[in-house]
């Protein structure tokens, strides 16, 4: 791109809502990153909001060297979605004010986030105070998932895109940042059923997320950071910083389609690969490999995905709904409306495509093994391990402990397909759920 592209005034000031001098600051340094934009330009074929991208300042440097990438990724039986992410958003046209939809190099597009979330609260550790990690368990965060124990360097995943219904502020009587969710989690040093959790455990995770902060509208991440951290800034589309690579024209934050009722769900392959070459982990999103970041230290570490033992321990797929509730809520509190996928619950098996046109689906699950082979992943939503021993007579009598990925199954189901038949010839979950429209999921 030249230099005149980049024409003056080309990052407007965005209109926000009103809040405190501190909460402005923190947000134009650290979410909307204010200081190191270097182009804006609106989208073509903008989703919701009209999305504005913003290219910012890279200031890492690119790998050391060339991306040492997968040539052949997982096979895919499913029906093709054809330009699922129709990612125009940087295709050189220029946008209504005369400026070009394209990144310079040396910076990354995101599309542009919104203060609205943080209107509430005075000073940013009021903020980051009333955000509840995800990493302890809270009333209002359900989950189902799906997860398998094995060493590897990598996952696959094809899930579906839906738009889930949220209880958006005003209605709830506990208002808070609310979301629902479908994304792969990789993890290093995972803990076993019921155990406490390692302090260094790590994980990547990428996938789709409607949330109430901003539009109703279906957007991408992904994410990494220990279990000790949660995601404050970029309004949770990014946990770290996700080194996107100029050259795929992807745009971080951007919103996918969403099929109607009734026909086949939209859906897009997600991958991540720790690449033995140059210790960094590459990201896979829907059709291209979009982005790469690394850890200086842990079980993830670029020194672990170089050397011969296998990084990651743990991988799952599935969904996650979060109301936001801060402690616990009181005894009889009306659960949130809060789908996840596509609101039903699943349905039983079929050797056709029906079962997959009433819930959302993860599919076509791998993961890459230590020679750089993708194989067949195994997920099930409850795993047994031996996690002890009790001593008798001097024999161990091994202690039983079960890992069960749903959190609250009369309000969001799991259901593991696992036979080698179409419409996959992989295992593949089928999951979601309505929330509190059942008899039984209306309280807590």
């Amino acid at each position: 791109m030249s230099a005149s592209a980049l024409v003056a005034g080309a990052v407007p000031l965005p209109t926000q809502p009103a809040v405190s001098a501190e909460i402005q600051q923190y947000f134009d340094k650290n979410v909307l990153m204010k200081d190191r934009v270097r182009h804006s330009f609106s989208m073509k074929q903008a989703a919701g909001d009209k999305d504005t991208v913003d290219c910012i300042q890279d200031d890492s440097p690119p790998p050391p060297v060339p991306p040492s990438l997968p040539t052949v990724i997982p096979p895919s039986s499913l029906p093709p979605v054809p330009g699922l992410l129709s990612n125009t958003a940087q295709d050189g046209t220029m946008d209504s004010l005369g400026r070009i939809r394209n990144c310079p190099a040396g910076t990354f597009a995101q599309v542009r986030p919104s203060i609205s979330n943080l209107v509430p609260y005075r000073t940013v550790a009021e903020w980051k105070a009333a955000v509840a990690p995800l990493s302890v368990q809270t009333p209002g965060h359900d989950h189902v998932s799906a997860g398998q124990y094995v060493n590897n360097w990598g996952m696959w995943s094809d899930i579906s895109f839906e738009k889930p219904s949220l209880n958006y502020r005003g209605i709830d009587p506990y208002p808070a940042y609310e979301f629902s969710n479908t994304q792969l989690w990789l993890i290093g040093h995972y803990h076993e059923p019921n155990q406490p959790r390692f302090s260094d455990q790590q994980t990547i995770e990428p996938g789709w997320m409607n949330e109430t902060n901003g539009s109703p509208v279906v957007r991408l991440f992904a994410s990494y950071a220990g279990y000790s951290s949660f995601c404050y800034d970029a309004q949770c589309w990014d946990y770290g910083v996700i080194h996107w690579r100029s050259a795929t024209g992807f745009v971080f934050g951007a919103s996918v389609p969403v099929a109607p009722p009734g026909s086949f769900p939209n859906h897009g392959s997600f991958g991540i690969y720790g690449s033995k070459t140059d210790g960094y982990w590459y990201v896979y999103v829907i059709n291209q490999w979009a982005g790469y970041f690394w850890f200086d230290s842990g079980p993830l570490s670029r020194t672990n995905v170089m050397s011969g033992a296998a990084p990651a321990s743990y991988l799952a797929v599935g969904a996650e709904v979060y109301e936001g509730y801060q402690g616990s809520a009181p005894p009889g509190t009306i659960h949130p409306y809060i789908q996840m996928g596509m609101g039903n619950l699943p349905t039983v098996y079929s050797t056709d495509y029906s079962n997959m046109l009433n819930s959302a689906f993860a599919a076509c699950n791998f993961y890459l093994d230590g020679t750089a082979t993708w194989r067949v992943a195994l997920p099930a939503t409850s795993i047994s391990r031996i996690v002890g021993c009790i001593w008798i007579a001097g024999a161990c009598i091994p202690q039983i402990a079960t890992w069960v990925g749903l959190d609250r199954p009369d309000c969001y189901k799991g259901q593991v397909i696992s036979n080698y038949q179409p419409p996959t010839t992989t295992p593949y979950l089928l999951l979601g759920g309505p929330g509190p429209n059942g008899s039984a999921c209306t309280t807590y």
